[in-house]
């Protein structure tokens, strides 16, 4: 038997018999540790590389392939918390107005003095998107869903604001029409920006093509991930760390980029990229602009598509 097809094989049947499993009684266990996991994947695929022996090379694929099932089916588990107390679903008949749906702003003030900015967002399951507008305040956020469910605090220092809003216990009200939980968020394109997303089973849809974006860290289990990238900042970082996800990035044309990807289990595809090794990607005129990008992702199992757009994407 060859090592792709038992691999192949013990994950869709471990994948199976999890989801059969709780969908009867229920798997309770510290799934968020489980999930963390998933690198294990690649250490035994590196492993398999590495072994001669055809033998051994089919049971380390057989053991990747439950490993991965596993953490798969973790990293759903512990974004939804069902099994913790951080989740709490409420319905209609519940008339505590800890729980009232409603929408929620959260801003901070912008002083002309701030030349630097460090934003991080954490959230479990969610909308959450930025609009290109520029605002007039350092950061303004515009959420839907439970009354009072983020945090934001800040700190600013001479020239420097450090941000950090941060979604409470998942708690969702559930009606007859929907379970939301949405944010729109909007940054000042004056300051130089370090952004950090750290989010669970999401949407994420981010238009910064206007945000002087110095560093962008996104974190996320099983996700949706889209961001637009602009040229305001002469280099932009950025480092991507996903489990089973779909992942987009706009880069303008007119900038240099580089792609770096570590994951056996990701569908690529990079247009107007030349491929150097593989796993290392660079536009022609990477060498020949001043704005640079830098594009780090390492996945689990995740579709890569990263496209370089003029003026509309």
């Amino acid at each position: 038997m060859k090592p792709k097809h038992l691999f192949w094989g013990l994950l869709f049947i471990t994948l199976g018999i999890l989801i059969l499993i709780n969908n009867f009684s229920g798997l309770y266990w510290d799934w968020l540790g489980l999930w963390k996991l998933w690198p294990l994947v690649f250490i035994l695929w590196g492993i398999s590389i590495m072994v001669k022996n055809n033998g051994a090379k089919v049971l380390i694929a057989g053991a990747a392939g439950i490993v991965l099932a596993i953490t798969l089916f973790a990293s759903f588990k512990s974004v939804v918390h069902l099994a913790t107390n951080d989740f709490n679903i409420v319905f209609d008949d519940d008339s505590s107005s800890d729980y009232k749906y409603e929408f929620t702003d959260y801003s901070e003030p912008f002083s002309g003095k701030i030349q630097t900015a460090d934003f991080r967002f954490k959230a479990g399951a969610g909308t959450f998107t930025s609009a290109s507008d520029s605002s007039s305040k350092l950061f303004f956020a515009h959420t839907e869903g439970v009354k009072d469910n983020y945090e934001l605090s800040s700190r600013v220092t001479d020239s420097n604001a450090e941000l950090m809003m941060e979604m409470r216990k998942a708690r969702f009200r559930i009606n007859a029409h929907s379970m939301r939980n949405r944010v729109e968020m909007y940054f000042n394109p004056e300051p130089l920006w370090d952004l950090s997303f750290d989010v669970g089973a999401a949407s994420v849809n981010l238009d910064l093509s206007p945000v002087k974006v110095r560093n962008l860290r996104v974190g996320m289990g099983a996700a949706s991930f889209k961001v637009k990238l602009g040229n305001a900042s002469n280099r932009t970082d950025v480092s991507v760390e996903s489990g089973a996800s779909k992942v987009e990035i706009g880069v303008p044309e007119n900038s240099g980029c580089e792609i770096r990807t570590e994951g056996a289990l990701n569908s690529t595809d990079f247009q107007g990229f030349k491929k150097i090794n593989s796993d290392l990607y660079r536009t022609a005129n990477f060498d020949s602009t001043a704005n640079k990008i830098y594009i780090h992702i390492s996945s689990g199992v995740s579709s890569l598509d990263i496209n370089r757009y003029g003026r509309e994407w």
